[in-house]
Formats: structure tokens, C-alpha cells, sequence
């Protein structure tokens, strides 16, 4: 399960053209796991999710260090990538919790 902080915003009046959207706080997980992070419909209080925009498509960490992400909208996963290669997906069992970003999620 990920790392949501749902205080963002959670108003109930969000939306994204006419479907509920929230804007949420992500932290990477203590082990990624290859293939991405999972992130369902319950982790953001939401009846499904239709798309995840990490809002700067990137993660970033106290020191400065920078990750970037993308959502698979068909698997429900959030890959995350090395800065110094973006094609190269981040390594089984690394530690990305340093590492945190806002998420814009939309309900479909």
C-alpha cells in the first residue's frame, strides 16, 4: 500500500472537468517493488481512478536528489525511474521513502 497523505485536499467539490479529482501527497515506498508501486481507488478515497499526474512528473528528496515517475493506468502502478538513466525503471528492493511529490488523481 502507498503512502497517501489524503489531507491535500480532499473537498468534495474537486473535480476535473465533470468527474471527482483529488490532489494528494505520494511518498515513495521503503521497497519498490519492479513493475511499480500499486496505488488503488481506496488508498485516495475515490470510487476509481481513470488517470494519476504526478503534478512535476518527478519525486524529490531532502537532498535535492530527483526520481520521476509514471503512472500505468491499465495495471494500477506507479514506476518510478533513475534520474541519471530516465529509461532505466528504479531497482527491486530500493528504498525511494526519502522521496516524496503531489499527485493529481482523477476518477473516471
Amino acid at each position: 500500500m502507498p503512502t497517501i497523505d489524503r489531507f491535500v485536499s480532499k473537498h468534495p467539490l474537486i473535480s476535473y472537468v465533470n468527474v471527482h479529482a483529488a490532489l494528494v501527497g505520494y511518498t515513495g515506498p521503503a521497497s519498490y517493488v519492479t513493475g511499480g508501486d500499486s496505488i488503488v481507488a481506496q488508498d485516495v478515497k475515490l470510487g476509481r481512478i481513470e488517470d494519476i499526474w504526478p503534478l512535476s512528473g518527478m519525486a524529490i528528496n531532502g537532498a535535492g536528489a530527483v526520481r520521476h515517475l509514471m503512472f500505468d493506468a491499465a495495471n494500477g502502478l506507479m514506476i518510478w525511474f533513475d534520474n541519471a538513466d530516465p529509461h532505466a525503471e528504479i531497482a527491486n528492493g530500493t528504498d525511494l521513502s526519502a522521496f516524496v511529490t503531489k499527485l493529481w488523481v482523477v476518477e473516471g
